[in-house]
């Protein structure tokens, strides 16, 4: 079983090959936790208070990297020109992810109405 994860965690999941400061690095870490428990239940043990499911652990990993990738992109629009040709794609938010879809499936919150 996992922890929640902090700034050194999420600093050894990014790798050395990123220009992010270590403030930049936590505030998004701390944003993501929030909107990770507001879109999932996530489970708590009394008698350890950081512990988490290894999945929605890797999870909130992706989300951060997700979030700090999506910071060079302010409009959320990515485009591609080619000598034929222009492409252009929206990209979502963090949790729109397919990883972090798949990970925090079984412990998304339904929503009725």
């Amino acid at each position: 079983m996992a922890t929640i994860p902090d700034l050194a965690a999420v600093k050894t999941y990014l790798g050395t090959d990123h220009s992010w400061s270590d403030s930049e690095i936590e505030d998004t870490l701390n944003a993501q936790v929030g909107d990770q428990a507001k879109k999932c239940t996530v489970p708590t043990d009394a008698e350890d208070p950081t512990w988490m499911p290894d999945a929605l652990a890797q999870a909130l990993l992706r989300r951060t990297h997700v979030a700090l990738s999506l910071k060079a992109l302010p409009l959320a629009v990515q485009v591609t020109l080619s000598d034929v040709n222009a492409a252009q794609v929206r990209v979502g938010s963090p949790s729109k992810d397919p990883l972090v879809y798949d990970l925090e499936r079984p412990y998304r919150k339904l929503v009725l109405g």
